[in-house]
Order: C-alpha cells, then structure tokens, then sequence
C-alpha cells in the first residue's frame, strides 16, 4: 500500500507539473467541472484518495504526514458536497479567470504537497 501512497505522490506533481506547462488545461478543467454537477466527481476523487492515505499511512514511514494529508483530503472532499454548488461554481469561475502566471504560481502548492507525500512514504520513521 505505500506504493499506492507514493503513486498518489507522484500523479500529484505529474499533473502539478502539467499546469505549470499548459495553464489553460487547469482553465479548461476548471470550466469543465463549474458545468452541472461535475464538481461532485472531484469530491468522490478527494474522498477516495484520502481514504486510500489513511488506510495506507501505518505502511509508510512518516505515518503522522501520511494522516494529516488524508484528513485534509477528507475534509476537501466533504466541503465538495457541504458547500452550495453555486458557490463552488463561483469560485471556479474566479479561479479560471486569474492569469495564466497566477495559476501556474497556483501549481507550486501541489508539487509541495506531492513532494511532502513521497517524503513521508520513503523516509525511514525516526
């Protein structure tokens, strides 16, 4: 399981990385699930993930990131149906409209956190 731990690291950065690149992909992702209630798919995604963190976290070596890491993913993907769909919408449509330096200044944020989820995977607990 620290290897479905470590691949969640990875795709976080590949996809951060692919912002940093292509903006307009994180535009047009943005408009994408600001349509009907596609938002919800990203909540499922964030739930699933954040489980598979917690049910994974006693195999990696930083076990305490692996959980504050999934407990965020959690919370993030309970907001994704607690929050109203209009507000979401709105603030995808704010986010869309930033330039395309802003998102890519955006994208570091997941690169970090992808960095710290391969951190706390491969390290040895002290």
């Amino acid at each position: 399981m620290d290897k479905a731990v470590l691949g969640i690291g990875i795709l976080i950065i590949l996809a951060a990385i692919w912002i940093v690149v292509k903006p307009q992909v994180c535009v047009k992702m943005m408009s994408f699930f600001a349509r009907g209630r596609m938002v919800y798919l990203v909540g499922l995604l964030r739930l699933a993930v954040g489980g598979l963190l917690l049910v994974s976290a006693r195999e990696c070596g930083r076990v305490w990131v692996v959980i504050a890491l999934g407990v965020l993913f959690l919370i993030s993907g309970t907001l994704v149906f607690v929050v109203r769909l209009d507000r979401i919408k709105t603030t995808l449509t704010w986010f869309s409209t930033r330039s395309m330096v802003t998102i890519r200044l955006m994208a570091l944020l997941p690169i970090a956190i992808g960095a710290v989820i391969i951190w706390a995977c491969c390290t040895a607990s002290v």
